[in-house]
């Protein structure tokens, strides 16, 4: 059953609750009222979640912590930190660590970060910040935010055991940040620990390395997977040592590299040359790109428009400092 006849067979059941009024006792039943915002939201239909939601008679921190969530993971973080906090206010209902988890995603951006970190400090006045899921959100937004130091601050806390999420999130902020010296120092340190890395783990790394120009130690650490670590290649990994080698400039061995891969090449593969080609301005290589894999041109177009609107973008912004510039120099009272 796919994911649209789910979502047909979840509505009609509601339609049929509510039909045959059987959902005279559902104001109160509180778990059936979460397991509908939950299905709604999950269907990219979160109204019809907040419907339900507004409907239920008594609304408890689980009610409260699915619409918050629902909001959160349909693209509607301000509508998220609102009813987050009419929660408390309104209702005077304190949040669980479930309610921190699921309202951190909305303050993943600058303008969200005073939210996050009175998030953070709620979290340690109520001594929850020993939780292994809430300090992972916590790295994962502060990431976002651009606060790495604070999320190392996080990282580094002693008083939760971190799995893998915590080192793979760590391990790709610093490559997010340029930092990918820093992030091969915390990658061998997990693996030091005997922490086993996964397929998360070695995306981060590697594309960590290829925003730091550090080719061959990202190729070292891919040739690494089949001897020491043992992880099956995956397109997304393959993916990663294409754009390693393409930003370096060597499409050659990039493309190479495509033809003696063990996995079939996807589109993120060809788009990872094709990126690199347009980068560096190899137009063989993008036909080339092309005539093994049709459906790249599709990337190419794209990317390609992309990159005229970022070239025009570029020099509107320089033309208009450069009016600024002259409008500073005239005196305008004579």
């Amino acid at each position: 059953m796919d994911d649209i006849e789910k979502w047909d067979y979840g509505r009609e059941l509601h339609c049929y609750i509510v039909k045959y009024e059987l959902d005279l006792k559902w104001g109160s039943d509180v778990h059936l009222g979460c397991c509908w915002i939950d299905m709604y939201s999950r269907s990219s239909r979160v109204d019809l979640g907040r419907r339900v939601f507004d409907r239920m008679k008594r609304r408890n921190v689980y009610a409260w912590t699915a619409m918050v969530n629902g909001y959160a993971h349909s693209g509607a973080p301000d509508q998220a930190l609102v009813l987050f906090q009419k929660m408390q206010v309104d209702d005077g209902i304190q949040p669980n660590r479930v309610s921190l988890v699921s309202v951190l995603p909305a303050c993943s951006s600058h303008a969200g970060l005073m939210w996050g970190k009175q998030i953070h400090g709620f979290a340690i006045r109520k001594e929850m910040n020993h939780n292994v899921s809430l300090c992972n959100a916590l790295i994962d937004m502060y990431l976002k935010c651009g606060s790495l130091d604070i999320a190392r601050q996080v990282f580094e806390d002693d008083s939760f055991l971190k799995d893998a999420i915590s080192w793979s999130s760590m391990i790709s902020g610093y490559g997010l940040h340029g930092r990918g010296d820093e992030a091969i120092v915390l990658y061998n340190k997990m693996l030091h620990l005997g922490i086993k890395p996964d397929t998360i783990t070695i995306v981060g790394i590697l594309s960590a390395c290829g925003r730091s120009g550090l080719v061959n130690e990202g190729l070292s650490i891919h040739s690494s997977l089949s001897t020491d670590i043992r992880i099956k290649p995956t397109v997304e990994i393959c993916a990663c040592v294409v754009d390693l080698l393409g930003r370096s400039g060597d499409l050659d061995q990039a493309f190479n590299f495509i033809k003696t891969m063990s996995v079939e090449p996807g589109p993120s593969v060809w788009g990872s040359l094709v990126t690199a080609s347009l980068l560096h301005e190899n137009r063989d290589m993008q036909d080339l790109a092309y005539r093994a894999h049709p459906c790249s041109n599709s990337i190419y177009q794209m990317l390609d428009y992309l990159i005229l609107v970022m070239k025009g973008a570029a020099i509107l912004m320089i033309l208009n400092i450069q009016h600024r510039s002259f409008l500073y120099w005239v005196d305008t009272t004579i």
